[in-house]
């Protein structure tokens, strides 16, 4: 076995021990990822547990395979997702909108909610749809953070005031060409608004097998403890630790916990085999994206060629026809 995958088995162990004993876990799990940057996702684990409303074990994901595992596990009852980059995401969006499909809990944020990056993740699991973006350059301004208005009334409002500022370095949204948002795309609901460009920062949804979801599309932060847009500051705000508690509690009260819990893999070597897959998969998503890129350069490269036809027939070959 791998390193890597020796490390994802270790923290979902508590989920495989009752998966070999044939002893199904008394509580539910909460899995958190955060891409490489296992500090956020320490700092986030830890406003869940400190919450008295969630009963359930929350566990660090170290890494991808990690949360594949996860989501592969009947005592998973849901996953929170930060990532940075795309990179942070390649594999996972089949799994994750799988274990949404059958009744999971997810919660999204940053380059979860942006369709280039996490592709059907944000159409479907997160219906922002958002292809454009509003950022700021400056870490450490003033306007790096996002201006939250109450739009909707939802249990994830609960105790919040009606508008309140969060420290980002900017938002995703579904825009036009040149940035202006366009409105709803999909078919969520949407508990609070940017201020500036009235776009969704908060969105959630529920499908029909109950799996319920929690995008955040606002939450852009850095790792980086001299700026404001620093991920502590995030977490000490009272309005996040709120907003979040209340997303991963409501996303958590789906289907999945009365229809899934205490059931089992069928057997190790079933979850073995998945293991083994795992490459393979991420390989496959990985060739994918670079089959797409390798399209649009390919179309791009069409548009320059024909761009420079039509200027040689419309400027340079009349010219020639009239000598000066």
């Amino acid at each position: 076995m791998s390193s890597r995958l020796a490390r994802a088995l270790g923290v979902v162990a508590l989920m495989l021990a009752a998966v070999g004993s044939a002893q199904p876990l008394t509580k539910p799990v909460i899995v958190v990822y955060t891409g490489e940057d296992e500090a956020f996702a320490a700092m986030l684990a830890s406003l869940i547990e400190a919450d008295g409303r969630m009963e359930s074990e929350v566990e660090v994901a170290a890494s991808r395979e990690a949360v594949i595992l996860a989501s592969a596990l009947p005592q998973t009852q849901c996953i929170v997702v930060y990532a940075d980059n795309e990179r942070e995401l390649e594999g996972l969006e089949p799994r994750l909108l799988s274990f949404f499909e059958r009744g999971g809990g997810l919660v999204g944020m940053k380059e979860a909610c942006y369709v280039p990056s996490a592709g059907s993740l944000a159409t479907m699991a997160f219906p922002t749809y958002a292809n454009a973006s509003v950022k700021e350059s400056n870490p450490n301004s003033e306007k790096a953070r996002r201006e939250y208005v109450k739009y909707d009334d939802a249990e994830i409002t609960s105790g919040l005031p009606d508008q309140f500022p969060l420290p980002s370095m900017g938002q995703y949204f579904l825009g036009d060409v040149a940035g202006n948002y366009l409105g709803m795309a999909g078919t969520g609901s949407v508990p609070f608004r940017d201020q500036q460009t009235g776009s969704p920062l908060v969105l959630t949804q529920q499908n029909s097998n109950g799996g319920r979801s929690v995008a955040f599309p606002g939450i852009w932060v850095l790792s980086l403890s001299r700026v404001k847009t620093y991920y502590g500051n995030l977490v000490t705000d009272e309005n996040f630790v709120k907003m979040f508690t209340n997303s991963v509690l409501w996303a958590s009260e789906g289907a999945r916990t009365q229809s899934r819990i205490g059931e089992d893999l069928s057997s190790l070597d079933e979850l073995r085999r998945r293991e083994e897959e795992f490459p393979a998969e991420m390989e496959l998503a990985s060739s994918r994206r670079r089959a797409n890129r390798s399209m649009v350069l390919v179309g791009l490269w069409a548009i320059g060629l024909a761009t420079c036809g039509l200027v040689v027939k419309k400027l340079i070959l009349p010219s020639r026809g009239h000598p000066a």
